[in-house]
């Protein structure tokens, strides 16, 4: 009796040791759950990128192959509780440069254009462009609007800089490090609301502008995240959520302290998101995957996309609605992934 009752008892402790081995390695709880891939209108054969919350919308750069034809979609969340989804894209097209990312600023939608060394500005009831023009051979990469104006991330000057509401130039500011790849940007959140971060790829930083002070910080990131990704902020926190090329999920507070989350299962993370109750999206390339957690690393759900190993480009929020949602974009199949998000 006693030999039995020892061998159910290490016969327990194995099982427990299985399932706890099995939580660790699969912390996210995989959910089947209602996504609504939804198809994008003009995109036949165009390149889909950058999906970013903007008031109640989500709007996202669409390129076509070529100089023409290139435009700035905008998924608009209808009825209630916002379970339909009504993407709509503007006529008026943009000839020439790819637009590269966009964001929303004073009167409506604005974007770069890389390759034109400009930026744009889409009123969105309209749907009328205005560009204005950045120094030569700047590079315009992203853009995002801050504490005093619209901040440009100026790939090949290695700069940032400083745009009016009427897309004038007041001022253009160096990078500590040289050639430091400076591309996606972000505006700080909680006490940080004053100061941008942005993403130094070529040398595995964030770096941090205040914009009231006028002076820079840069964090290097731990050696094997590897280089950064996608980049977003906690806007009651002001810490910062990333995701990097060698598949970490983490944060970075404010001054450049980081901590790595429990892994969501892709090597190659593509996008992340935060919305204002404090749960984060992430989305991976391999097997179309959405991941849910909480800003504090704590696992929520995975989610499958429905159609066979999508390339997930980006995530955002739409703003407020019961059910929430999100978006990602599906940058191969010319269509949008949008899910539910999980109460923590």
């Amino acid at each position: 009796m006693r030999i039995q009752k020892l061998f159910k008892a290490v016969k327990d402790s194995i099982c427990g040791l299985a399932a706890l081995s099995a939580v660790a390695l699969s912390p996210y709880a995989a959910r089947a759950q209602d996504i609504i891939e939804v198809e994008i209108p003009k995109a036949d054969g165009a390149d889909v990128s950058g999906p970013t919350s903007a008031g109640r919308n989500i709007i996202f750069p669409i390129n076509r192959p070529g100089t023409t034809g290139h435009r700035i979609g905008v998924f608009t969340p209808e009825g209630r509780p916002f379970a339909v989804f009504v993407p709509t894209t503007h006529e008026e097209q943009l000839e020439g440069a790819d637009v590269k990312n966009v964001a929303k600023g004073p009167g409506g939608a604005w974007g770069t254009r890389y390759d034109a060394n400009d930026v744009i500005k889409l009123n969105l009831g309209s749907g009328r462009f205005k560009k204005f023009a950045l120094p030569p051979n700047s590079g315009p990469f992203d853009l995002v609007q801050g504490s005093g104006g619209m901040f440009v991330t100026l790939k090949i000057a290695n700069q940032i800089a400083k745009l009016n509401s009427r897309g004038q130039v007041k001022a253009t500011y160096d990078i500590p490090t040289p050639n430091s790849g400076v591309s996606l940007i972000v505006r700080g959140g909680g006490a940080f609301r004053t100061s941008v971060f942005f993403l130094e790829s070529n040398v595995n930083k964030v770096g941090a502008f205040n914009t009231v002070t006028e002076t820079f910080n840069e964090y290097p990131l731990p050696a094997a995240w590897g280089k950064p990704k996608d980049i977003a902020v906690d806007p009651k926190t002001g810490n910062l959520l990333l995701v990097t090329e060698n598949g970490y999920f983490g944060s970075m507070t404010p001054t450049g302290s980081f901590t790595a989350f429990p892994e969501p299962g892709g090597t190659r993370l593509t996008g992340v998101a935060v919305d204002p109750k404090g749960k984060v999206a992430c989305t991976s390339h391999q097997g179309g995957t959405i991941y849910c957690a909480t800003t504090n690393g704590e696992p929520l759900v995975s989610m499958q996309v429905p159609t066979d190993a999508p390339d997930l480009i980006g995530v955002a929020f739409f703003r407020g609605g019961k059910p929430q949602r999100g978006l990602s974009l599906e940058r191969d199949q010319g269509q949008a992934a949008i899910f539910p998000v999980p109460k923590p």
